[in-house]
């Protein structure tokens, strides 16, 4: 793949990336239910790591990373998380699972899993009921997940499209 090619291709992730971003931001967190809206960044994050492997997953993490943090003050925690979430994608789907649809739910399951497990130990820290967290981290997932089966398909087309790395 040549550099222009490769540009390309991060250039179509990143416009794929939009609409979930807006998604995110301005659409999904006006319709919380039980008080809970989902995160749909991550799951991007999953996805891309899913189809492109470790190294790119870890670089799109960082990235994405630095996106949540600015747009909703985590104090760099995503910075720190969601290019870790990448690189465990990519591996488990790299010597694990497949890269469909499928891995891509495993892997968006184990990132939203670290990131909620994060959270929770993090204002366990700080005397927050155990109990209240878990709920909040569950509904989360449960909230979350299933928009990774239309984050998916716009991260596949675009590697169907424009070709995968082979960098692992």
């Amino acid at each position: 793949m040549t550099q222009r090619e490769h540009t390309i291709k991060w250039f179509m992730y990143s416009l794929v990336f939009l609409p979930v971003l807006i998604c995110d931001v301005m659409v999904l967190n006006r319709f919380p239910i039980l008080g809970v809206a989902p995160m749909l960044m991550p799951l991007a994050v999953a996805a891309v790591a899913a189809l492109e492997g470790s190294v790119a997953g870890a670089g799109f993490g960082l990235a994405v990373g630095l996106v949540c943090d600015a747009l909703y003050g985590s104090a760099g925690s995503m910075t720190l998380l969601l290019p870790l979430c990448g690189a465990g994608s990519g591996i488990v789907t790299r010597y694990g699972l497949r890269q469909n649809i499928i891995g891509c739910l495993v892997c968006s399951l184990l990132t939203l899993l670290v990131i909620d497990l994060w959270r929770v130990g993090f204002r366990m820290f700080w005397g927050f009921d155990l109990q209240a967290l878990l709920q909040v981290a569950a509904l989360e997932i449960l909230y979350s997940l299933p928009f990774a089966l239309l984050v998916f398909p716009l991260n596949n087309w675009v590697h169907r499209r424009l070709g995968g790395s082979k960098y692992f």
